[in-house]
């Protein structure tokens, strides 16, 4: 699992569409794509139902973003706490 592959599937929570996050991230379609189904492979689990109207995140996907919500926050937190605030991680 990269940062970028992170990064990707987050912009497709956000947007919900590969072809809107691939707009977002300066990237191709096919390149974004591919990213996240090697993610969505590492994790062993879809993070979102594909249809031509866009993308609906899973129950596992919807618990992924979540976890990395948190994520975030702690290291915001414990940046703050430390004197300095760090860049957005995604």
């Amino acid at each position: 699992m990269t940062l970028l592959q992170i990064q990707y599937a987050l912009s497709c929570f956000h947007t919900g569409s590969i072809s809107k996050a691939a707009q977002e991230n300066y990237t191709s379609v096919a390149n974004l794509s591919k990213a996240l189904k090697a993610l969505e492979s590492e994790l062993n689990y879809a993070l979102f139902f594909r249809s031509h109207s866009g993308l609906v995140p899973t129950k596992k996907g919807r618990n992924f973003w979540n976890t990395l919500n948190q994520l975030q926050s702690a290291v915001v937190q414990s940046s703050s706490t430390a004197g300095f605030f760090p860049l957005p991680l995604f």
